[in-house]
């Protein structure tokens, strides 16, 4: 395992996930840039840099689903000048600004309506599966696509950026008689290498990187294509450590092989509730995220993304702090690392008190992930449709009988961490966990009653 810190400590998120209030009202994702937003940026730069990360990943800083076919007119000009804002901090911080960019699919919606002739109507391929519609993504074989996506790379590099994270699959990709000859990774490769040269040509010094969101990453006869995917790039993301599954796992071969570095995101991604109150869930995941983290690294990846979320909620505060610690020291123990953070956040008043802390943090993960099926990829607390907040589904992966013991727990999880919080200095925290964890209770009554097993 390299003892040294990871070289790309990346913080992702969608621009509201970090957001302190609740966002309501709209098509997710939200991507709301007013002063409480610049205020949650500029608290939040001030902590990862303390906490060991060096650069933020923000999808949303210009557009959800759709560029306007007037690219320049996509947002305001207050919209412009805030984004500025919002980099000018991230820099005065130490912080660098990677902005998300759709390769040919997503925020071509609009674009694709105005002129038609940008796509074909011939289908797409879309995270392993063919599906007849095609309104998002962009034909590749077109001369006039390629136009449309440069105009986007230029107006986007005008604003101060740090650099690029490219994404061409998540909303699938282009299945006409022509890009079809391309296999999947083929195409991604040859996408992902073209614009990241452009990039690369145009600003030397910026940071690109691919997030493999939809693609794949574990067959050995698409090495060659990773490879050549990487020339660009200083990183690239297997999202849902595709690489490490199956019987045959490539990923230290395809990390031996690459240009760039290569990292994750952890396996299990927890996507915080855009819509829910903040103190509404608590999840710890310290072991989990040290064990993906330190297996990465003994198999030599070099890059790691952890997806952020509100700071005011306390599973994000705690592991947003652990994750960077244990991104800039690999070797250290979840004990380790988790102490220190229980140290800043709670102030505990003695060692003993520390000790009984971590120990009640380390149950609260295993009492949750121990009764569920180990989840590769997006973990959704609510559902992502809808525009106010949704049903606590992530309670659903736990079966009758086992949520009813969960809930069983968890009320002895509260007695007991509410005696230790006692022995505390910063005890304004300690009632912040006592809140998400009653939220939760509830939550648990309801899906009980919901299913009908009370």
């Amino acid at each position: 395992m390299a003892a040294t810190s990871f070289r790309h400590r990346v913080l992702l998120n969608w621009i509201n996930d970090i957001s302190t209030i609740a966002r309501r009202g709209k098509r997710w994702p939200i991507i709301d840039l007013d002063e409480q937003t610049l205020h949650d940026y500029r608290e939040l730069f001030s902590v990862i840099k303390r906490w060991g990360f060096d650069t933020v990943a923000i999808w949303g800083l210009f557009i959800s689903h759709s560029w306007n076919p007037d690219i320049k007119h996509s947002i305001s000009e207050k919209r412009k000048h805030d984004i500025r804002e919002l980099i000018d901090t991230a820099h005065a911080q130490g912080i660098r600004v990677l902005g998300g960019l759709g390769l040919y699919s997503w925020g071509f919606e609009e674009i694709i309506r105005t002129y038609p002739e940008v796509a074909k109507e011939e289908g797409r391929f879309w995270w392993g599966n063919f599906v007849s519609d095609n309104g998002v993504a962009m034909c590749y074989s077109t001369e006039l696509a390629k136009v449309w996506q440069r105009n986007v790379i230029d107006f986007m590099g005008n604003f101060g950026l740090d650099g690029f994270e490219m994404q061409s699959a998540d909303q699938g990709r282009c299945a006409c008689h022509e890009c079809r000859k391309m296999g999947e990774m083929e195409y991604h490769a040859a996408v992902n290498a073209e614009f990241g040269a452009y990039i690369r040509a145009k600003w030397p010094a910026m940071t690109i990187a691919v997030s493999g969101w939809g693609m794949s990453f574990r067959d050995e006869t698409d090495i060659p294509y990773l490879r050549k995917m990487s020339a660009p790039l200083d990183y690239m993301i297997d999202v849902t450590d595709q690489s490490i599954t199956g019987s045959r796992p490539i990923r230290k071969q395809l990390i031996q092989s690459l240009e760039s570095s290569f990292g994750s995101l952890g396996g299990t991604i927890l996507v915080p509730p855009q819509r829910w109150d903040r103190l509404r869930w608590f999840l710890p995941h310290a072991e989990l995220s040290r064990n993906h983290i330190a297996s990465l690294a003994a198999d030599g990846g070099n890059a790691f993304e952890f997806f952020a979320g509100p700071l005011v909620n306390p599973q994000y505060e705690m592991m947003t702090k652990f994750v960077g610690t244990i991104l800039t020291q690999p070797t250290m123990s979840t004990h380790e690392g988790l102490a220190l953070v229980v140290e800043d956040m709670f102030a505990p008043r003695n060692a003993g008190v520390r000790e009984d802390l971590v120990q009640l943090f380390l149950q609260a993960e295993t009492d949750y992930f121990s009764r569920i099926e180990p989840v590769s990829g997006e973990f959704d607390f609510e559902p992502l449709i809808g525009e106010e907040a949704g049903p606590a589904i992530y309670l659903d992966r736990l079966p009758g009988d086992t949520l009813r013991q969960y809930r069983q727990d968890l009320r002895k999880w509260r007695e007991a961490f509410a005696q230790t919080i006692k022995e505390i200095n910063k005890i304004e925290t300690g009632i912040k966990v006592v809140q998400c964890i009653g939220a939760i209770l509830e939550d648990i009554d309801e899906r009980m009653t919901f299913h009908s097993i009370l």
